[in-house]
C-alpha cells in the first residue's frame, strides 16, 4: 500500500464522516430510541422507515467489527484457534437450524405459539417460582441462536481474509494483521464479500428479532376528544396522516374490520397510555391474586398447572 492509496483512504474517510455528519442532521437515526413512543407515532411515515433502516445499518455495522475482532484467527502454528472450530462445524450448523426452524415455527404458527406463551404467561403470573424454568431456558435459547449467528459470522469475514492474503502470498500471525499488507483494490474486494456475507446475517437475524418483539412489546393505546365532544376511546392509530385524518381501530392491525376515519382538524385533545404485551398478554401489576379470585379460565388453567 503506498502513500497515494493511504492518501485515498483517508480523504475518503473524511468524506464518508462529513458525509455521515450531513445527513444525521437531517435524519437521526436514534431517534427511534430516543424520541417518545408519542413522538414517534406523529411522525411522517419517511422519517419513520428512514430511522429505522439507518439504526438498523448501525446496528449492522457495530456488531460486523464486534465480532471479526472478536473471532480473530490467530495464524500461529501452534494455536488452537478454538473458537473457530466450535462455532465453524457441523454441530454448531445443526443447532442454529434447529433453532432457527423452533422459531419459525412460534412465528407463523399462531397456534403453537399462542399455547407455549400461554403455558409461560400463566406460570409467571401465578407460579413465578416454577416460571424460571421456562422462562429461561427460552431467554437462553435465543442468546445461543444470537452468538452461534454471530460468531459464525465473525469467522466467515476472517476466513474471507485469509482466503485472499493467500491468494496474495501475504502472510502475517492474524488474520485482521493480513489487511495491513493487503492492496486497495482487494480490501475493497473483502468489503464487497463481507457486504454479501452480512446481507444473509441480517436475514437470520430477522427470525430473531421478530420472535423478540412477539415475546415483549408495548404499544400505544389513545383515547381521542373531538370538537363536537365525542370521544373514541382505546383506539390505536394505523396511520395517522391519510389525507388530513387519522386511521383508527379498536386493534393495532391494519386486516382490522372495524377501522374509522377521524379528520385531524376536528381534533380537540388526544391523551395516551402505554399497553405491553408479555408472551401476548397484556402486562399486569403483580397484585396479590389468590385463587378464589380467578376467573373459571384461570381456575381450569391453574388445576391444569398443578398437576
Amino acid at each position: 500500500m503506498n502513500y497515494q492509496d493511504i492518501q485515498w483512504i483517508f480523504s475518503g474517510i473524511g468524506v464518508a464522516i462529513f458525509a455521515a455528519i450531513k445527513i444525521t442532521n437531517i435524519i437521526n437515526p436514534f431517534s427511534i430510541i430516543t424520541n417518545s413512543k408519542e413522538e414517534i407515532l406523529f411522525s411522517n411515515n419517511i422519517n419513520k422507515i428512514s430511522n429505522k433502516i439507518f439504526l438498523f445499518f448501525f446496528t449492522i455495522i457495530f456488531l460486523t467489527i464486534y465480532f471479526t475482532v472478536f473471532s480473530n484467527i490467530d495464524l500461529k502454528e501452534d494455536s488452537s484457534n478454538f473458537l473457530l472450530k466450535v462455532f465453524i462445524s457441523w454441530w454448531s450448523l445443526g443447532v442454529m437450524l434447529v433453532l432457527l426452524l423452533f422459531f419459525n415455527i412460534l412465528i407463523f404458527s399462531k397456534k403453537i405459539r399462542e399455547f407455549i406463551f400461554k403455558k409461560i404467561y400463566f406460570e409467571m403470573r401465578y407460579n413465578k417460582n416454577r416460571s424460571l424454568f421456562y422462562v429461561i431456558p427460552m431467554l437462553l435459547l435465543l442468546l445461543l441462536y444470537f452468538v452461534i449467528v454471530s460468531m459464525m459470522y465473525g469467522n466467515s469475514i476472517n476466513l474471507i481474509i485469509i482466503t485472499i492474503a493467500n491468494n496474495n502470498k501475504i502472510t502475517s500471525s492474524t488474520s485482521l494483521g493480513q489487511l495491513y499488507y493487503l492492496p486497495l483494490r482487494e480490501i475493497l474486494y473483502i468489503v464487497s464479500l463481507s457486504l454479501l456475507v452480512a446481507l444473509v446475517y441480517s436475514l437470520f437475524l430477522f427470525p430473531l428479532l421478530r420472535l423478540l418483539k412477539l415475546i415483549s412489546s408495548s404499544k400505544l393505546i389513545l383515547n381521542i376528544h373531538m370538537n363536537d365532544g365525542t370521544i373514541y376511546k382505546d383506539k390505536f392509530i394505523l396511520n395517522n396522516n391519510l389525507d388530513g385524518f387519522l386511521l383508527v381501530s379498536d386493534v393495532p392491525y391494519k386486516e382490522a374490520v372495524d377501522k374509522q376515519m377521524l379528520p385531524r382538524n376536528n381534533i380537540k385533545e388526544i391523551q395516551s397510555r402505554t399497553i405491553t404485551t408479555v408472551f401476548g398478554y397484556e402486562a399486569k401489576k403483580s397484585d396479590l391474586i389468590l385463587p378464589k379470585d380467578f376467573t373459571d379460565e384461570e381456575k381450569r388453567l391453574y388445576n391444569n398447572i398443578k398437576k
